[in-house]
């Protein structure tokens, strides 16, 4: 399994988002965030993760102006992310996952029809 890489499917409410493990920080149960007002409908406050205040971002929201409403998904969670290069703020973030995530093996070739067929079933 050398060749392969480690990914996670992570189902956020109609999508799958399929990342590389290692971003992956840890996965939560879902937890009520401190809202922030006047700011972008993607940016939905701040949760507490370990002593620090990390920035919980609705990825449906970016795509399609829908509300996150984590009451309507009773084994939603939540990802926290590490951030790819460390920035001066945050070096995580936090998206909502409607259920748990699963981890797989992907190879590059396979990144295609079989990775999307994958994410249908977890989808279902």
């Amino acid at each position: 399994m050398s060749n392969n890489l480690r990914v996670m499917f992570l189902p956020v409410e109609n999508k799958v988002v399929v990342i590389p493990n290692r971003v992956v920080a840890e996965i939560i149960p879902f937890q009520e965030v401190e809202v922030v007002p006047n700011v972008p409908a993607w940016f939905k406050g701040y949760l507490k993760w370990r002593g620090k205040e990390v920035p919980f971002i609705s990825l449906c929201t970016l795509e399609t102006q829908d509300t996150l409403v984590g009451q309507e998904y009773p084994k939603s969670h939540m990802a926290i992310l590490n951030r790819v290069s460390k920035g001066k703020y945050f070096d995580y973030i936090a998206i909502f996952l409607s259920k748990l995530p699963t981890l797989s093996y992907i190879k590059e070739e396979d990144i295609t029809e079989k990775t999307q067929k994958r994410a249908a079933q977890i989808k279902e």
